[in-house]
């Protein structure tokens, strides 16, 4: 009873605040915070994690991996081979990665090696090892490599940049210009960007890094740029036209400050939130064609002075088309959550709230699709448009039936990360997609027309 009361006084203040987005929920089988979060297709994987036995109980640490199908709205279960939290969740191809996180007890967070590696078509696990323990990175996909950086490690912070070939399990090693953690990657083309991240401060420095070290995965060679504040817990994202950085922690405040990478001028200028915000688990994904950061930490004191919620309820939106920025509620703070995109659902796990000193551990998982509402769903086989081969590798045929091919349709190749990497017009009964420049991985081809959409899940291989 009393969670709901808390919940209901969530609500109201999201209310008050001008909350506008319509969430779908599903739950998991209990509230969890700092699980690993990955899609595959149309499939939401969430591992490991933390709840409390109680109000004031001991911090229990999961092994549990659900998977939830964003369309048949089933769950299928699984387990790690050890609990883990603050994992790091990836997927590549037909593999799910969950790497590293800290162990029990909790209170001494034991550092972990452990790779869990999931073949999504054979259902077959796998388990492997980093190069050594360690939580709190930052991770990547480019190409057939899933890239682990920084992270604390069982002496304190590292500076290894672990790259996973998910079909072979070998790992290559790298190094960052400085060991740190809390840091953000995002990739653009061949360069994988890893920027900001904490640092043990000598003489006049702050405890966080301005550095950005790019590391181009063609050459295998490293170069620099800078943050223009140092700061630690930053939000990154690659929108296709820019790389955003938003938010962060500098010393012992929060700061609002946003770098942008602009990719068609080769230029960084800066911006602003509108409250100062650290991201401190992934709270960022592309949807729609719009940047999502939502939740993080308290934006400033004054939010305990007027009663708004301790942890986060803001949803910050990037429009990529016109540049401006927009503004949103959650329905309750969060923090401890994650955030990504799944198929065309934007997706947050888990998380917890508080509110004048109570917690509550989520289990709810909220879902927003960009469908339009009013769509015609064929539901014979036959009378879909046939999509082949699944998996591909250097084209896609779509074959329409007579009378959806007698409107115009158009289609959308969108990735894993809902960023658009195809687009055209299907013009033939028959027509074929080139899909030679993708990387391997999950996409999710869309199609439309007047009166009708269709979905199909596909895999680009690694071979």
């Amino acid at each position: 009873m009393k969670r709901w009361s808390y919940l209901l006084i969530f609500m109201l203040s999201a209310y008050l605040l001008g909350a506008q987005m319509e969430w779908e929920v599903a739950e998991m089988r209990e509230g969890k915070f700092n699980v690993g979060a990955t899609s595959a297709g149309i499939k939401l994987y969430i591992a490991g994690g933390s709840s409390y036995a109680s109000p004031k109980g001991d911090l229990i640490i999961h092994d549990d991996v659900e998977v939830f199908d964003l369309v048949t709205r089933e769950w299928v279960y699984y387990k790690l081979s050890k609990p883990r939290t603050q994992i790091n969740a990836v997927s590549l191809g037909r593999y799910v990665v969950f790497a590293g996180g800290y162990t029990q007890p909790a209170a001494l967070r034991i550092p972990s090696d452990v790779l869990d590696i999931f073949d999504t078509l054979s259902k077959k696990w796998f388990v492997s090892k980093l190069s050594e323990p360690k939580f709190n990175m930052a991770s990547a996909v480019h190409g057939n490599d899933v890239y682990f950086a920084g992270g604390f490690n069982e002496m304190g912070l590292t500076d290894r940049v672990e790259i996973l070939d998910v079909s072979t399990q070998k790992i290559k090693v790298e190094l960052l210009s400085s060991p740190t953690a809390g840091l953000a990657a995002l990739v653009s083309g061949d360069s994988i960007y890893f920027a900001g991240g904490i640092q043990w401060p000598e003489k006049d420095e702050s405890f966080a890094r301005k550095t950005i070290d790019i590391y181009n995965a063609r050459t295998g060679t490293w170069s620099k740029d800078s943050l223009t504040l140092p700061r630690a817990y930053i939000a990154g994202v690659n929108t296709g036209s820019k790389l955003i950085f938003a938010g962060g922690v500098s010393g012992y405040s929060n700061i609002s400050r946003i770098d942008y990478y602009d990719k068609s001028i080769k230029q960084w200028r800066i911006d602003s939130l509108t409250y100062p915000n650290a991201f401190t688990s992934p709270s960022v994904a592309m949807h729609c064609g719009n940047a999502y950061f939502i939740g993080g930490d308290c934006p400033n004191i004054s939010n305990y002075l007027v009663g708004i919620l301790c942890d986060n309820p803001t949803i910050y939106i990037y429009n990529e088309n016109t540049g401006i920025w927009g503004r949103d509620t959650l329905p309750y703070g969060l923090k401890g959550h994650c955030v990504l995109n799944v198929g065309e659902n934007l997706v947050i796990a888990g998380g917890l709230s508080r509110y004048w000193g109570p917690v509550i551990v989520h289990k709810e998982i909220l879902i927003k699709s960009c469908s339009p509402t009013s769509v015609i769903y064929v539901s014979a086989d036959e009378e879909n448009p046939q999509v082949f081969p699944n998996p591909f590798t250097d084209e896609i045929q779509v074959s329409m039936p007579d009378f959806i091919h007698q409107s115009v349709i158009d289609y959308k190749l969108v990735d894993i990360n809902g960023i658009i990497r195809k687009r055209g017009f299907v013009m033939e009964s028959t027509s074929v997609i080139d899909v030679r420049d993708l990387a391997p991985g999950y996409y999710i081809l869309e199609m439309r027309g007047e009166g009708y959409r269709r979905s199909v899940s596909l895999v680009k291989e690694l071979w």
